[in-house]
This record gives structure tokens, sequence and C-alpha cells, in this order.
């Protein structure tokens, strides 16, 4: 990447400068980083300079492994199930000491029972 990422703003580093500098001087084609266009091509753009005219750096998203994904998410679903039988199990042991606070107990029992 040719710049450091920051909060609101990108920094550009000592070496990121060197490097735009040196393709500057070099005048040369670097993909997906510089684009020596002549005039008449600007003049094509209607003198547009916005670099996505002239520069592509579109990077092709890697192909999801859809198995991998879907045994991940069968092993989620698997391991949500243990966890709320547990969590089930545990809540059956809970008891109130205040009467006007069993509907909260009950109301976490009944959420857990519409999972």
């Amino acid at each position: 990447m040719p710049f450091e990422k920051q909060k609101n703003s990108n920094v550009l580093r000592p070496e990121d400068i060197e490097k735009i500098v040196q393709t500057y001087l070099a005048r040369k084609d670097v993909e997906k980083y510089a684009h020596v266009a002549p005039l008449s091509e600007i003049q094509e753009n209607e003198y547009n300079l916005n670099i996505p005219r002239y520069v592509d750096t579109f990077e092709e998203e890697p192909p999801v492994d859809t198995a991998k994904l879907l045994a991940e998410m069968k092993t989620v679903t698997q391991e949500e199930v243990r966890e709320t039988a547990e969590l089930k199990r545990m809540m059956a042991d809970l008891v109130v000491t205040k009467p006007e606070d069993q509907h909260i107990l009950d109301d976490l029992r009944g959420i857990l029972d519409n999972e």
C-alpha cells in the first residue's frame, strides 16, 4: 500500500514519497500504480485527471471456499446448540429472591426456548 492508513486521513511515509518521485522521474507505467498519459489521452478524457481513468487499482477478491464456509457454519450451529442447552441447564437451577423478578427469569427462559 503506497501510504499509511490513519483515522481520517492517510500519511505518505518517506519511502512512499521516494517511490512516487522515482516513478515520476522514470516516466514509466507501473501496473496498478502509475500511468504516463499522453496529452491526447487526457484530451479524450476531457481533461479529467481522476486516477481511475488512467490507473486500474481493482484487486480481484479471492474466491470463497463455500464448502469450508458451510462446514464452519455447521460447527458454529452445533456449538450454539450445546451452549444453549448448557445455559438452560444452568438457568433451571436459578431461583429468584424477589417474587416480582420471576417474570424476568421466565422471559429469559422463553427466549432460550424459542432459539
